[in-house]
């Protein structure tokens, strides 16, 4: 059981880490150092090793060391096309099914000024979208869309730390779909945020990409 603390106290925090990006995309990471890094023994870190990389977001080369995967435009058009996917459908069908007390919560929450509490309201960012997927009910899509969170939580990360105008257009865009689910209109809701995450993809696309994770104005 120790054991086992240990490689979920080093997953948390290598996790923790590369989503942050204090280990940024491309960086090399080696047992060793994480063992004298986060003073925990070698058997954990590689057990947390192997559970990153099943989640694309390390990846063990023999020899050589872990490499932080990068994030490449590949990776940003697949990661909006399964969220597009599972958050449309979720609210078409179940959308109905969210407590409107915590709806008029969210709506506070995003229409309040944005006063660069960028962590704060990125928290609540992913738990709103994590709730709409879990209104569905099938445990399996839910346990792959939490696992997919990491890596889009590591983009976001990116792309909104850098772009302080984008966080406020996306509060703008939450607050649309809001609304919509509120009033009981699943489709409309739908089509906000198909809006939202295309308007995020092409932001994530923009500061990652074509700028290399520097700050960029919204309309640049």
């Amino acid at each position: 059981m120790a054991g086992k603390g240990l490689s979920q106290s080093a997953y948390d925090i290598i996790l923790d880490r590369i989503v942050s990006n204090k280990y940024p995309p491309g960086s090399m990471l080696n047992e060793i150092g994480l063992q004298q890094e986060l003073n925990i023994s070698r058997t954990p870190i590689h057990a947390a090793m192997l559970l990153l990389q099943k989640e694309h977001l390390v990846e063990i080369r023999p020899k050589k060391g872990i490499r932080v995967t990068d994030i490449t435009a590949q990776l940003i058009g697949d990661i909006y096309n399964i969220r597009e996917l599972f958050e449309l459908d979720a609210l078409r069908r179940y959308g109905g099914n969210f407590s409107k007390e915590k709806l008029l919560n969210y709506h506070s929450i995003f229409s309040a000024e944005y006063t660069r509490e960028f962590d704060h309201i990125f928290e609540k960012d992913v738990q709103f979208h994590m709730e709409i997927v879990t209104l569905s009910g099938n445990a399996l899509l839910i346990e792959y869309y939490s696992m997919l969170r990491h890596q889009f939580v590591r983009l976001s990360n990116i792309s909104g730390h850098n772009n302080a105008a984008r966080v406020e257009s996306s509060n703008k865009e939450h607050l649309k779909v809001i609304e919509c689910m509120i009033q009981d209109d699943e489709e409309g809701a739908a089509q906000a945020m198909a809006a939202h995450l295309q308007k995020a993809r092409e932001t994530a696309y923009r500061v990652v990409i074509l700028h290399n994770g520097q700050p960029v104005d919204e309309d640049s």
